[in-house]
């Protein structure tokens, strides 16, 4: 069996995730046992758990010279088969772009859906103001956000299909389907297969953007003869799907290939858009996609991307002094980065409760409120880690920060209610037993992490 996992360590949850042995400073009992060690976690203690001195998980016995060692890199199950260590591509929407929400299901990034595409919660449709809604025929669509200046559109016109209503739970106004079930005809707006009429032997389907209802010559027994393609009307007809259905020097727009050297966005190089009048790429953007990694798209000029709209989108080491920007937010809405470890100045404008603080700083002596990392609630700890190498001793400096909840079966369902996050690249480890409380740590002899030299003493 190979076992997946995420470093952030949930001890409070599991009541394993870290091994502590050796004797408690300033007691003479060395013995190591479960029921001697104060600073095991607190929890289950049988050999299912990864509490130190437990000899069947593998762990090592507790009669060692040293004080405080944490392993917080252990998995539950058998540690001698192999483990293959999986990082998802996000947990949360944060850490996807601002046009794509996190699929907690697979971990990955997905594209935000439009207005009546299916859904199952809000997250997954549009913008922050669209909603996952509830449609009569009992099948949860997304909505999307209306008022006065932003009326319900239909290939940009208004319709009598959609309507902007007020929705019990949502703190914004959504357009949704008005029509009556089974009576849209072809061509006709619709929000599900359900809305289009059964009667009319075309078999309609509601599909497209914008969604309507059109004969489904996609589906088995309605295929286009070669060199025809399914328009979004439904009909088969001589045309192009892509610019490779086009001869040299031509591309396809709108099924049908013409000269030009592009018919839309994605065919120019990044930082230059299509000109639909000429056909022709210039420089310019439409959105951030568009630009190089290190721009953003501003008025349709490609520029240097400023400011942080969550610690996610600092360096790593980082926090940002706002969270939760929204994704459309101008420069001077942004928050900016800083580094905690330093003291707060121009160029590192970190909040007086959160500089200089000792994260991943080593540490000589094992101890408990240590002066080395701090004084009273700081910790110097030992090491150890995936692989139960010890790597040294490190400061655990306390913080209020968010750490990752869990269900049973280990997958992600949101954050528990601490104040802040922890910098980028940095896990919020919940400790219980003598030592308690929650902690930013990392792998702090990685030298993306390394404590600067100029800071040390």
């Amino acid at each position: 069996m190979k076992y997946r996992f995420l470093l952030v360590v949930l001890v409070a949850l599991l009541g394993l995730g870290f091994s502590l042995f050796g004797p408690a400073c300033g007691s003479d009992d060395s013995t190591g046992t479960d029921g001697d060690n104060p600073y095991i976690p607190s929890g289950d203690t049988d050999n299912n758990s990864n509490t130190g001195g437990d000899p069947d998980n593998g762990n090592q016995s507790g009669d060692q010279e040293g004080g405080l060692v944490i392993n917080p890199y252990l998995t539950d199950g058998d540690e001698e088969e192999e483990q293959d260590i999986w990082r998802p591509e996000c947990t949360e929407d944060r850490d996807c772009s601002g046009d794509k929400y996190c699929d907690t299901s697979a971990n990955i990034c997905r594209w935000r859906k439009t207005l009546c595409e299916p859904c199952q919660s809000d997250r997954e449709c549009g913008t922050r103001e669209d909603a996952c809604l509830l449609h009569a025929n009992g099948s949860h669509v997304c909505g999307r956000y209306c008022s006065a200046d932003w009326p319900c559109m239909w290939r940009n016109e208004e319709t009598d299909a959609f309507e902007c209503q007020t929705v019990p739970d949502v703190s914004t106004d959504q357009c949704r389907y008005v029509g009556i079930a089974g009576t849209a005809t072809k061509g006709e707006p619709c929000c599900v297969t359900d809305d289009c009429d059964p009667n009319t032997g075309e078999d309609l389907v509601c599909a497209g953007s914008p969604r309507a209802c059109i004969k489904d010559c996609h589906s088995p027994g309605y295929g286009c003869a070669n060199g025809q393609v399914c328009r979004d009307d439904g009909a088969c007809a001589p045309g192009c799907d892509t610019n490779g259905d086009c001869p040299e020097g031509q591309v396809c727009l709108e099924q049908n290939c013409v000269t030009g050297e592009c018919a839309e966005h994605v065919d120019c190089y990044p930082e230059r858009i299509c000109n639909t009048t000429t056909l022709k790429c210039e420089d310019g953007c439409v959105e951030s996609d568009g630009c190089l990694a290190m721009n953003e798209c501003i008025d349709g000029e490609c520029v240097e991307r400023v400011g942080c709209k969550g610690t996610w989108d600092c360096d790593v080491n980082e926090n940002c002094d706002k969270e939760d920007v929204p994704a459309d937010a101008p420069p001077e809405d942004r928050g900016i980065c800083y580094d905690p470890r330093y003291p707060s100045s121009d160029e590192n404008p970190a909040p007086a409760d959160h500089q200089n603080k000792l994260y991943c700083a080593p540490c000589t002596e094992q101890a408990q409120d240590s002066d080395e990392c701090g004084g009273v609630g700081t910790h110097c700890l030992g090491v150890k880690d995936s692989e139960g190498v010890e790597r040294g001793n490190f400061c655990f400096i306390p913080r209020d920060c968010k750490a990752m909840e869990t269900d049973d079966d280990g997958n992600f369902v949101g954050w528990d209610d601490g104040a802040y996050f922890c910098p980028r690249g940095y896990d919020c480890m919940k400790m219980t037993g003598q030592i308690t409380g929650k902690y930013c740590f990392t792998k702090c002899w990685d030298p993306n992490f390394t404590y600067p030299e100029e800071l040390q003493q």
